[in-house]
């Protein structure tokens, strides 16, 4: 270790505290996955059996799913099917919103619309503001139901029995929010394993919080809540000028542990494509990343503490490492967390069946850090320029 040239740059008497920085960093992350992720799946495992709390004539009460396309066309005519074709025992519609295509979505529509009765089809013709938040109002006003499900136009839910399976989480009167798991259909390329475990990582996160009483997102893909959560945060008027925001800065302001459950059932996920290419997926993220700049404090803190204690965690070991102090400690103490988040990993990633991450865990952490540590800061720090969702 002595030939390293970088050994000189560190002084010696910081290398104690840059080790004790990487222990915390450590012991914090373990914590927090160990209490707090793992405890609130475990409740997740082994969830209150059914019946509701509901009376029979409430359980299966008119639902409106909601979903705002653009420039869509080729998705509508893959997956209104499977969404038309779902196995709610009760009364629900459909509403598409067609915000201003300029393709052939119109026509694919009304095709759909001459086939099935509880198809609602509302175009906007002009588009006059960014994002999709006012087409996402224009369908929550025109709905006839209360309760709301929500999704995207590329997205295929796993089973015929998706919105039975979120709706039926309503089994208090008290529950107002449903949060769903959109996983991302596997590719074996890098972006793809990336881009994943990264869906898979979210939902680990949001849905072991939620269920630990932290609920603090939600993914507008797969999600449901009530129309007087909408109407109690004043709709999207704290956020309009946000390209993004419509799902998680809602879910953000309003949900509570009384008001808010997780739907992870295995026919209640939502399957969406991978980016096409880093490109996009970097767009993506800078757009979705400038709206978690709003959540409130708490959320901020928590979600800083995480992301910012693995990155010291791989800085202070690398700086270590380098300057030849303690390097065996340092590679143990690595090796003993990549091996402890795989066991608290495991189950959870089995159940979300992306198992086959696993075997990727040590790149797949390290990229994970990278993004934490550089890609998060650049997109809180520079606004995402954007003003079309499509």
């Amino acid at each position: 270790m002595e030939d390293f040239v970088w050994l000189n740059l560190i002084p010696t008497t910081i290398l104690p505290w840059l080790f004790v920085g990487f222990c915390l960093a450590t012991v914090c992350q373990l914590l927090f996955y160990g209490w707090v992720v793992f405890r609130g799946w475990q409740k997740l495992f082994h969830p209150h059996p059914y019946p509701s709390a509901l009376p029979q004539t409430e359980r299966f009460s008119p639902v409106s799913l909601i979903l705002c396309a653009r420039n869509e066309a080729l998705n509508l005519e893959k997956h209104l099917p499977l969404l038309l074709n779902q196995n709610y025992p009760g009364e629900w519609e459909l509403i598409v919103v067609d915000d201003a295509s300029e393709d052939t979505s119109a026509a694919v529509l009304l095709d759909f619309q001459t086939r099935f009765k509880n198809l609602r089809i509302i175009r906007i013709y002009e588009k006059k503001a960014p994002g999709k938040k006012a087409a996402m109002k224009l369908g929550i006003e025109s709905a006839r139901s209360a309760q709301l499900v929500f999704t995207d136009a590329d997205c295929a839910p796993s089973s015929a029995d998706w919105l039975l399976e979120m709706v039926r989480c309503f089994t208090r009167p008290e529950i107002e929010m449903v949060l769903g798991f959109a996983p991302l259909y596997a590719h074996t390329n890098l972006l793809g394993r990336w881009t994943s475990f990264e869906a898979t990582h979210t939902a680990l996160l949001f849905a072991g919080c939620a269920a630990s009483g932290l609920p603090y997102m939600g993914v507008g893909r797969n999600m449901a809540w009530k129309k007087p959560v909408f109407e109690r945060a004043g709709g999207f008027s704290n956020h309009a000028q946000l390209v993004s925001g419509d799902d998680d800065l809602l879910i953000n302001s309003q949900a509570n542990v009384q008001n808010t459950v997780v739907c992870m059932s295995t026919q209640a996920f939502m399957y969406s494509q991978p980016p096409k290419d880093w490109r996009t997926w970097f767009r993506q993220k800078h757009r979705q990343l400038g709206a978690s700049g709003h959540y409130r404090i708490w959320h901020k803190l928590m979600l800083g503490a995480v992301s910012g204690t693995q990155v010291f965690h791989y800085f202070f070991g690398f700086l270590l490492i380098i300057s030849g102090y303690l390097p065996l400690l340092i590679l143990s103490v690595y090796f003993l967390r990549i091996c402890l988040l795989y066991m608290i990993y495991r189950p959870i990633f089995r159940h979300l069946q992306a198992n086959s991450l696993l075997i990727w865990l040590p790149a797949l952490d390290f990229m994970q850090a990278c993004y934490n540590g550089l890609i998060v800061p650049y997109s809180l720090v520079l606004k995402p320029n954007v003003t079309h969702w499509k």
